[in-house]
């Protein structure tokens, strides 16, 4: 079932994601989230594994958001990044950070 693992930042990877590709959420990504999340929804989308290095809380990408505008007044293209970033983070994906690989789904 799962594509990908999340392991700690200076944790090493599980031997069945050594060759694949890795992304790194820290304070400066949570912060501008929409490059990380364009690589993390392709890897999603296309299936292929990824390494997700997590060197934040999940809780600050996890806090829900709202916007006060008008949903027919958004653009279509309107999305809430964190959302996206929560989700592409933990969907498909082991979770290694205690030494263990655990399948929260």
């Amino acid at each position: 079932m799962g594509r990908g693992v999340i392991v700690d930042l200076d944790q090493p990877v599980p031997s069945g994601w050594l060759d694949a590709t890795e992304v790194v959420i820290d304070e400066a990504i949570v912060a501008r989230p929409t490059d990380v999340v364009a690589v993390l929804h392709r890897c999603w989308w296309r299936r292929q594994p990824v390494v997700v290095r997590l060197g934040v809380d999940p809780a600050v990408f996890r806090r829900p958001t709202s916007q006060t505008i008008e949903p027919w007044m958004m653009s279509a293209d309107f999305d809430f990044p964190h959302d996206r970033l929560h989700f592409l983070v933990w969907a498909n994906n082991y979770d290694a950070r205690d030494g263990s690989l655990v399948w929260w789904w």
